[in-house]
């Protein structure tokens, strides 16, 4: 019987660590050519860690979870738990059990029953009643964004109307000024036309002048 070769696949190569013989049940091992990543050799099995998980009371902190109301989740288990208990107290064989204890057994059967669908659909009813009071608060105060919203318009609409009277004012004194200004500019053109009579008749002065100066030169 040839003896059973060991390799290691290295860098692409296969590499020889080791050779079995089988007859003579002899290992050999050529620890220099034998290398594992890590600190130690690879484990030769699988080894299996039991751990116990919780689902839901652990991950309150995720936000999902904390929307979704997850006391409630647990109330709605719990009584759908309760409920499904009662099929078997309900299929439970009467034959097997006396008389007084089959009266008991009616009795919490239907006590389980009860309390279980309660529990359920109470906290169903519960989160559907949260969920109407989140989305009501929600309207709610969109309506009263909306009045703020709307009184901060009307304000704003009561200062546009009383800039609107400042500009009329503004331009019914603009519009006095420029009669002023008209008025001026006729004074101005009445006082030009007076100083073209006064120098026309400093002028004909001049020329009476000239000519009385001229007469008594002659003389």
């Amino acid at each position: 019987m040839c003896p059973s070769l060991f390799v290691f696949l290295t860098e692409g190569q296969e590499v020889k660590v080791g050779e079995y013989n089988a007859i003579a049940d002899v290992l050999d091992l050529i620890n220099n050519t034998m290398r594992f990543q890590g600190v130690e050799p690879p484990k030769d099995r699988t080894f299996v860690r039991l751990q116990r998980r919780n689902i839901n009371v652990p991950l309150y902190s995720i936000l999902l979870i904390k929307m979704s109301s997850p006391y409630m989740n647990n109330l709605i288990i719990l009584g759908g738990m309760l409920s499904y208990s009662s099929i078997f107290l309900f299929g439970l064989d009467g034959a097997l059990v006396s008389d007084k204890e089959f009266e008991a057994l009616c009795t919490v059967r239907t006590w389980i029953l009860i309390v279980g669908y309660t529990t359920a659909f109470g906290a169903m009813f519960a989160k559907t009643w949260r969920v109407h009071a989140i989305f009501k608060n929600v309207k709610m105060k969109k309506k009263e964004g909306v009045g703020e919203l709307s009184e901060r318009v009307g304000e704003l609409s009561e200062r546009v109307g009383e800039l609107s009277e400042g500009v009329g004012e503004l331009s019914e004194g603009v519009g006095e000024l420029s009669e002023g200004v008209g008025e001026l500019s006729e004074g101005v053109g009445e006082l030009s036309e007076g100083v073209g009579e006064l120098s026309e008749r400093v002028v004909e002065l001049s020329e009476g002048v000239g000519e009385l100066s001229e007469g008594v030169g002659e003389l």
